[in-house]
């Protein structure tokens, strides 16, 4: 064997072994024109060549079937998103399970005085979990939701139990649907509406929840049937029929109440950094047997407070109409509602 086949032999053999490194690939192109140029100045044959060539060829045509197969295999994972939330979803969007909830810590501290008729205020120190909740969220076909959330929050003025608990269906086109069954929030009020981890302030508004937690409705929370649509991020419509709360118990003798109420919203200005919105919303309950109600109200601190405010049982009532107009704003950091 004279030195040129040797020449020849370690050449192929050192391109052989970068072949078959995992790096191949990247270099394929590179070897191809190495090798016409040690074709070119006689360092090995045309027919060497020839076979090296196809060698690299080959190599990139078995690298690209693999990550073909690697991306085929890739689009039918799911997706686990844990960014800010923990979710599951398909690669195609049609399933999705996400499982959340919140834990509210409350506490307060008063300074009983006494008032003019010579008696103290019983305001009580304390610390309590005002909300324990878990929630789970999801996505069916794409085109149906469903919604399942328990608390186990001691909050006195809110019974413990069921939250949100429902099924709906989107029919989405030019002017899109949404149908829910279950137990949901009714469609009145902003305030009542807006999450609790989205308020401005530890508490609601006592008003909010005074027209919201009597006739056998919590947390603005009651069995139901509604529909919503809207347009174009501009307006809204939500139209709705509801019963008791899934955690009431209304005895036989007095059977639930029954209520039908709806809302308009309108945002004229609706940016990432400006907003006005407007809205409107009207309800009628008949308290069905009971022909009673009662409406009462915590202060906004709920530790250690009794109801400073209660109407009492008012008897005789055939039906209660409420009424509500709504107004917010938004200019970059500030807000007023």
């Amino acid at each position: 064997m004279n030195h040129r086949r040797i020449t020849q032999l370690g050449t192929a053999l050192a391109v052989a072994v970068a072949l078959c490194t995992p790096d191949a690939r990247a270099t394929n192109d590179a070897m191809v024109e190495l090798l016409k140029v040690l074709k070119d100045q006689g360092t090995i044959s045309p027919e060497a060549f020839e076979q090296l060539k196809g060698a690299a060829k080959a190599d990139d045509e078995q690298n690209t079937a693999g990550q073909n197969e690697i991306k085929q295999a890739a689009k039918t994972l799911p997706k686990i998103e844990t960014k800010g939330k923990l979710e599951w979803a398909t690669p195609d969007g049609d399933f999705s399970w996400r499982l959340g909830g919140r834990i509210h810590l409350d506490t307060a501290g008063y300074d009983n005085d006494a008032g003019t008729s010579g008696e103290t205020t019983t305001l009580r120190n304390g610390t309590d979990i005002r909300r324990a909740r878990i929630e789970v969220t999801g996505t069916l076909w794409r085109n149906w939701q469903f919604a399942f959330g328990y608390d186990f929050g001691q909050d006195t003025n809110v019974r413990d139990g069921f939250r949100d608990m429902f099924v709906r269906y989107l029919l989405k086109g030019p002017m899109p649907f949404a149908f829910t069954i279950g137990q949901f929030k009714e469609y009145l009020s902003l305030e009542s509406i807006t999450s609790s981890n989205d308020t401005t302030f530890m508490e609601r508004s006592m008003p909010s929840r005074v027209f919201h937690d009597f006739a056998e409705g919590s947390d603005g929370r009651r069995l139901g049937f509604g529909v919503t649509t809207n347009g174009n991020d501009l307006w809204t419509a939500s139209a709705g029929v509801f019963g008791k709360n899934a955690s009431g118990d209304s005895s036989d003798d007095r059977g639930d109440p029954i209520l039908f109420d709806g809302r308009l919203t309108l945002a004229p200005i609706h940016t990432d950094k400006q907003i006005i919105h407007l809205g409107v919303a009207g309800s009628w309950l008949d308290p069905k047997g009971s022909n009673r109600v009662s409406f009462a109200a915590r202060p906004d601190a709920r530790i250690g407070a009794d109801r400073l405010v209660s109407t009492g049982a008012i008897e005789g009532v055939d039906d209660v109409t409420r009424y509500g107009v709504e107004a917010a704003g938004v200019y970059g950091p500030f807000s007023l509602q």
